[in-house]
């Protein structure tokens, strides 16, 4: 055999395994996901105008474009969206006054609840307000990488491809909110952060990190409940523990964040007189007939009823995969309970969320979040076939709600 034939065999070897590593690696979901968003931010740019602050989606009944001090675009006769509400916090997160350079936060006690994404941007922006807009996209679209690399790291720890973490963040709910400019995204890497944390037996950074995502969005409280709750009835049952954490443990991870987001109520209700999470009007009522009336009300045979349809359709399936893998997998109790709670809670959600469907899909960030961690956990190749399906269906509802 000649030299040459021997390096050869030598650089065939070495390809397949560059390649196994290259697809081994939990960077790979990580960049991948990073590159879907800039072509899918860039494509927009191209269709909308290569204007960041198209994201925030102000409109002239709450934001006077004159008073202003950096310029941003603002939609004519328009009531906006609810970035315009973190934007104006973005320029000041400890605000006490319900106008922020002419922009009116609609519900100020409510929103500046939910202060940890905006304080994120004032924080990273440094001041400049006139990078706040893009440093909201920014902020919005790290997050949603750091979503999927956790997702790869915990599939990887359960003996799947690190690829299939890429069903965390394959929802149109995360789409939504980097487009729209609000703090689901940022909300759920915490709670990913935190919960993984946990089954690091890191309990100070889970701690740090479940007290950031409520104090992002205060639905996530539900975590730290479920944490608590479980840890109270065993200690009540006397049972063997299924939850392997001490009562300082709990302490951490469970009553810090509850703590400090209890705290935030009772700040803001002495600054604005009224309590934040009841602030936002009457959102919640009996489970199910919010979208009962939604499915009866609904004009069939258009385009959008479609897509209303083909994103329940998806909620549909993670729920259903979640339920037939309730007890193969090896998600944490509390990991369970939080998702069924959300679940419930999006269940509750009245007429007027169900009827827009970029409020449905971003209250249903949570639980789709919670519904991945308990699939990735579950053994065999089930994981494998939803995620692939989940990420198809995604990008079918995204391109049809988008272009």
């Amino acid at each position: 055999m000649t030299a040459t034939q021997t390096e050869d065999d030598a650089d065939a070897e070495s390809q397949p395994r560059s390649t196994n590593r290259i697809v081994g690696s939990i960077w790979l979901p990580f960049a991948i996901t990073g590159i879907a968003c800039v072509l899918f931010i860039s494509a927009q740019f191209a269709i909308r105008g290569w204007d960041p602050t198209l994201f925030i989606v102000a409109g002239d009944q709450y934001v006077d474009a004159e008073e202003v001090s950096s310029p941003i675009s603002v939609n004519e006769a328009s009531d906006g969206y609810d970035g315009q509400f973190f934007y104006a916090l973005a320029l000041n997160p400890f605000t006490t006054e319900s106008t922020v350079e002419g922009i009116t936060i609609d519900v100020p006690a409510y929103r500046q609840q939910r202060i940890g994404y905006p304080f994120l941007v004032w924080l990273l922006s440094g001041g400049n307000t006139a990078a706040v807009g893009a440093m909201m996209l920014l902020v919005n679209l790290a997050a949603l990488m750091s979503v999927a690399l956790l997702g790869a790291a915990i599939a990887r720890d359960h003996g799947h491809s690190p690829m299939l973490g890429i069903i965390l963040p394959a929802f149109p709910g995360f789409v939504f909110a980097l487009t729209y400019g609000t703090a689901e995204i940022v909300a759920v890497a915490f709670m990913v952060a935190g919960l993984y944390a946990i089954t690091r037996h890191r309990y100070t950074w889970a701690s740090a990190a479940l007290a950031a995502a409520c104090l992002t969005r205060e639905t996530v409280l539900l975590v730290p409940i479920a944490i608590a709750g479980i840890w109270l009835w065993e200690s009540m049952r006397r049972h063997d523990r299924i939850l392997s954490m001490d009562f300082k443990s709990v302490a951490l991870v469970a009553g810090v964040p509850i703590a400090a987001t209890v705290g935030l109520q009772f700040v803001l209700m002495s600054v604005w007189g009224e309590i934040p999470v009841l602030a936002g009007g009457n959102n919640v009522g009996a489970p199910f007939v919010g979208i009962s009336q939604f499915l009866s009300t609904a004009p069939w045979g258009t385009v959008r009823t479609g897509l209303a349809l083909g994103e329940l359709a998806l909620l549909a399936a993670m729920s259903g995969a979640v339920v037939a893998l309730w007890r193969s997998s090896k998600a944490p109790p509390h990991e369970k309970i939080a998702w069924a709670l959300s679940i419930l809670l999006v269940a509750a959600l009245n007429y007027f969320v169900w009827i827009e469907d970029v409020a449905f899909m971003r209250a249903a960030a949570q639980p789709w979040a919670l519904g991945s961690l308990i699939v990735l956990r579950a053994p065999g190749l089930t994981a494998g076939g939803f995620a692939t399906a989940a990420c198809v269906l995604s990008a079918i509802l995204v391109s049809g709600a988008y272009f």
